[in-house]
């Protein structure tokens, strides 16, 4: 006897409506593999999905009992895969066809959702009792666009009912003779059965019943294989950055703009969206630079500089990992051409320390012929000043001088000035004239007790006879005598604390803490040297320079000469 066998059509409608109506509430995500019955949620960041199903093998069964009565083998479900477009959180309705037991026709498994239909996969037939072997699943429901789709292979039917077909690539049969295996694929069948009992499906998706054992009791069937779902996500792929660099100067430099840029890719052609930079020194985030370019300043100075872009696309996966370029060179200085400062062109008694450069960094500082001479040397790279200069000081009757301080005993120039007359209050020698200026110095921090040296420089030289003069208290003997000594009163300093140059353009005095030179008298590490050199005429004469030791020698000689020659005078008279 047939039995009755409902249409592929039939079989497929009634699945698939029954399916759908035992659909269970919103689940999990979807697991990445194989998803058992129910209904899941599309997992974020995945933008596609891949779906295999596999319909359930239909069982085998026994044959009657009559002599040389054959079992028939279930056949093997049917493949279906296909690709969709998907969005995280869509919801899916997964319907796994179970086990066929009992000779029921493989059961039929389904996925379905928003956007996803068409994919369904039939259960293949049981097998007869009477030794007709049951058909693989066909390919109706498997209609979604770019399915790829393959019917299930039949079962066996000889002696032994031999083990229903699995859905593979190309259709395959199962096994025809007893303990033989089904048709070989992506899914195998069941064994075939055997004289002793039937025998189960294949193990893995689409496998078909194993055949029923001969002579057995037709009521018996072995078990279909399962149906089974295999889900694969594809995420949506972040955006990418590449090619990130940093355009400007070889040697960047303060104050010159530099450019970062870079080239933005996305896997699944998503647009970009708001990208966002950063500049780092050194490896460290700079507060603010935020924007493609960026203005070195002084603290990027001896560092490299970064530029980096975390990409963003404005759709699909928005964030991509960030990405930097190279480090540049170490950040220079703009180059600084030196200048004169304030200094150049103020006469001064001594060579000036303060304001010598309004740019740059002075150099060594030269004193001649009546003028301070100095560069400024300009900065990470920058051209020199022409020479800066300033005059010396002052001292009256065209003449200019300076004073320099021998480094000795700690002595520091306190102050110095040059004038062509005495001080307010104070009444020149009588007779005397200045034509080198009067020199006003104050020494400081010196050893307590100690002599200063001090070097005077002039632009004309000192006339022959000149000695130097000071003003103030005096050790005894000095233009004074005791109690006297101790009032102001001009004096002349001794020749061992004087010495001028033969060229006469330059003396150095000794002045001594709390003796002679020092204007106070007291070894208080602090020398007033209130003086200069003058030219004393007699009374009576106009101003005339001193004889020389050598012009008083001369006189005296003129004179005892003259004495003599009167003498004989008188004694030739007598």
């Amino acid at each position: 006897m047939t039995p009755f066998i409902p249409t592929r059509a039939a079989q497929w409608a009634l699945a698939l409506g029954a399916a759908l109506a035992a659909a269970p509430a919103l689940a999990a995500d979807c697991v990445n593999g194989i998803n058992n019955s129910g209904n899941c949620n599309v997992p974020a960041g995945v933008t596609s999905i891949t779906i295999q199903a596999w319909g359930g093998g239909g069982a085998g069964k026994s044959g009657t009992g009559m002599p040389a009565s054959r079992g028939g083998g279930g056949g093997g479900g049917s493949y279906c895969s296909a690709t969709f477009a998907v969005t995280p959180g869509q919801a899916l309705t997964v319907s796994v066809a179970g086990l066929a037991n009992g000779g029921a026709n493989g059961k039929t498994t389904t996925v379905s959702g928003t956007g996803i239909s068409g994919l369904t996969a039939l259960g293949g037939y049981a097998g007869d009792a009477f030794g007709i072997a049951g058909t693989g699943g066909t390919t109706d429901g498997c209609t979604a666009p770019g399915a790829v789709a393959f019917r299930g292979g039949a079962g066996g039917s000889t002696v032994s009912g031999g083990g229903g077909g699995g859905s593979a690539t190309t259709a395959s049969d199962g096994g025809n003779a007893s303990g033989t295996v089904g048709g070989t694929g992506a899914g195998n069948g069941g064994n075939g059965g055997t004289s002793s009992q039937a025998s189960t499906g294949g193990s893995v998706p689409g496998g078909g019943g194993g055949g029923g054992a001969d002579n057995g009791p037709g009521i018996s069937a072995s078990t279909g294989a399962p149906g089974r779902v295999v889900m694969s996500f594809t995420a949506n792929a972040a955006p990418v950055a590449s090619d990130v660099v940093i355009t400007g100067l070889p040697i960047p430099q303060v104050g010159q703009t530099l450019t970062g840029s870079y080239t933005y890719t996305d896997a699944d052609s998503d647009p970009e969206g708001a990208s966002t930079f950063q500049w780092k020194r050194g490896g460290d985030i700079i507060t603010g630079a935020t924007s493609l370019q960026y203005t070195p300043v002084a603290d990027d100075v001896g560092h490299g500089l970064t530029f980096c872009v975390p990409p963003a696309a404005s759709s699909g996966t928005a964030a991509g990992a960030q990405a930097c370029s190279n480090a540049t060179a170490a950040v220079a200085a703009l180059p600084v051409d030196g200048a004169c400062g304030a200094a150049a062109g103020q006469s001064s008694a001594q060579a000036p320390t303060a304001n010598l450069c309004s740019a740059g960094t002075p150099g060594p500082i030269s004193s001649a012929n009546g003028l301070y001479s100095w560069t400024c040397q300009g900065l990470h790279g920058g051209n020199p000043s022409n020479a800066c200069q300033a005059p010396w000081a002052d001292a009256g009757g065209g003449n200019s001088a300076t004073v320099a301080l021998q480094p000795a005993n700690n002595w520091q120039v306190a102050s110095a000035s040059f004038s062509p007359t005495p001080p307010q209050g104070v009444t020149a020698p009588p007779n005397a004239t200045f034509p080198a200026g009067l020199l006003s110095l104050n020494l400081s921090s010196g050893t307590q007790g100690s002599d200063a040296s001090v070097t005077l420089q002039f632009t004309s030289p000192i006339p022959a006879g000149a000695v130097y003069m000071k003003y103030g208290p005096s050790p005894d003997g000095y233009s004074c005598q005791g109690t006297a000594c101790a009032q102001d009163h001009w004096y002349e300093l001794p020749a061992s604390h004087v010495v001028i140059d033969q060229n006469r353009l330059s003396a150095t005095l000794t002045l001594t803490d709390g003796g002679l030179g020092d204007h106070d008298g007291a070894a208080n590490q602090f020398i007033q040297d209130p003086g200069g050199f003058a030219l004393l005429a007699a009374p009576g004469a106009g101003a005339q320079a001193i004889p020389t030791l050598s012009e008083w020698g001369m006189l005296l000689l003129s004179a005892l000469a003259a004495a003599f020659g009167m003498r004989a005078a008188r004694g030739r008279r007598y």
